[in-house]
């Protein structure tokens, strides 16, 4: 009796992480029922990146410059820029948020990129960086939004904001 009684008040790690699993996030269930965009946990089908590096300035042009041409169907499309670096912390945290956004939005209205600032200090001095991540949203060639900070949520209302 005393041998039950201490498995059932000391619960093995596996089924700990079970309790986790199933308890740890219902506000997230319920908040990602509302957003267009959410992450799940299933695999994305769509195994191509989805995130395309920027590294010379003309490059970064391009994709900015592309912003202004109009796709048949769904209007202006629009360029989202992660600036970031390995270096950072908050940026290696929100990297693959972004990442997984990025494959799981099939509107054709966005484009993603991403600027390691070291790699590419003249885009990023371009567009004015002092602090990573910072995300730029550009349409018709201009910035039109501005998040510092890795914070998911933010993101994902920014990026809600251009596909609807």
């Amino acid at each position: 009796m005393e041998t039950e009684k201490s498995q059932q008040s000391h619960p093995s790690p596996e089924n700990k992480d079970k309790k986790k699993q199933i308890f740890s996030k219902p506000e997230q269930v319920q908040e990602s029922k509302r957003k267009k965009i959410s992450i799940n946990n299933k695999n994305s089908l769509n195994s191509m990146p989805q995130v395309e590096a920027l590294k010379k300035l003309d490059e970064f042009n391009k994709a900015v410059g592309d912003c202004t041409v109009k796709d048949a169907g769904s209007g202006d499309i629009v360029a989202i820029i992660d600036f970031s670096a390995t270096w950072c912390g908050p940026c290696r945290v929100i990297s693959p948020i972004y990442e997984k956004i990025a494959s799981e939005d099939n509107s054709g209205k966005l484009k993603y990129y991403k600027v390691d600032v070291d790699e590419s200090p003249d885009i990023a001095s371009k567009c004015g960086i002092s602090a990573m991540p910072t995300f730029i949203v550009f349409k018709n060639g201009s910035p039109v939004d501005t998040m510092k900070g890795a914070d998911q949520k933010g993101l994902m209302q920014m990026i809600n904001k251009y596909i609807a």
